[in-house]
């Protein structure tokens, strides 16, 4: 988990030929860091980790330099995140002719649903 004190937010707008668009990135400072790195992901956004003694300006011009490959990957992931099946939660009911039952997740070698006492096996 990031420290809150380590942490600022910012966002870049892109220059390239495209539209602009705003891009939000966290800037996460670390003793550990020996260089500025960025990280793009799904589930964490754009983060850019620095040294701690790197200066803001410095983050800043490493940010615009690396703009339109930070933005090639977040247009990946999300048309990424739009093609990726809904995941259903453990747990969760579905209901099934007039009742509702718990669906569990057997194996996927499995290809027969079965229905018990309230459970759907999946």
């Amino acid at each position: 988990m990031p420290d809150p004190l380590n942490t600022l937010f910012y966002a870049f707008e892109s220059g390239n030929a495209t539209p602009a668009c705003s891009v939000s990135y966290v800037v996460r400072r670390t003793p550990r860091a020996r260089h500025l790195s960025v990280r793009v992901a799904a589930h964490t956004g754009v983060v850019i980790v620095a040294p701690l003694a790197a200066p803001a300006p410095a983050v800043q011009a490493f940010v615009r330099q690396h703009a339109r490959w930070i933005e090639r990957q977040v247009q990946r992931f999300t048309a990424t995140a739009a093609e990726l099946p809904i995941r259903w939660p453990y747990g969760r009911t579905l209901p099934y002719r007039g009742e509702e039952h718990l669906v569990q997740v057997a194996s996927a070698a499995a290809s027969a649903v079965a229905r018990e006492a309230g459970l759907l096996r999946v």
